[in-house]
């Protein structure tokens, strides 16, 4: 009888990883996976990755989570709430405005008629009536 202290069900590109990581670790493991043959995923191998994907990998790394979150913590606490957040609801808008000039995808009118709701409501937020909107409540010292 075959004991092993962990078995990993599916071969795709999780379980293959899984299988990577514990072998690394030397502990034994056993995939099941549906086919017979052994599944090829170079999704699970970092050294098949082209230079590409490395920028790719150090943009998300420094751009978007160093530089990116580190701008918007020190912006929002210098706006109100209802200022800020609005802005969130534009991302989708600059990635498929950059998916379309750098990458050079299509636009179509489902994609263009999601950006006109996407900006009108940014605009209703935005410049909407304020006079009947609540503050938040000013930071006090607890005594």
């Amino acid at each position: 009888m075959l004991i092993t202290p962990v078995l990993i069900v599916g071969g795709g590109p999780v379980g293959m990883n899984l299988a990577l990581d514990l072998a690394w670790r030397n502990l034994p493991c056993v995939l099941i996976n549906r086919n017979k043959k052994t599944p090829n995923h170079p999704q699970g191998n970092t050294h098949n990755a082209s230079i590409d994907t490395w920028i790719a990998v150090a943009h998300m790394g420094v751009a978007v989570a160093i530089l990116g979150h580190g701008l918007w913590y020190q912006i929002v606490p210098q706006y109100r709430t209802n200022q800020t957040m609005p802005f969130t609801l534009l991302i989708p808008f600059f990635g498929v405005t950059l998916g379309i000039i750098i990458l050079q995808e299509t636009l179509t009118w489902f994609i263009l008629a999601g950006g006109l709701i996407t900006i009108t409501g940014v605009s209703i937020i935005l410049l909407g009536n304020t006079e009947n909107k609540t503050n938040a409540v000013p930071n006090r010292e607890i005594k």
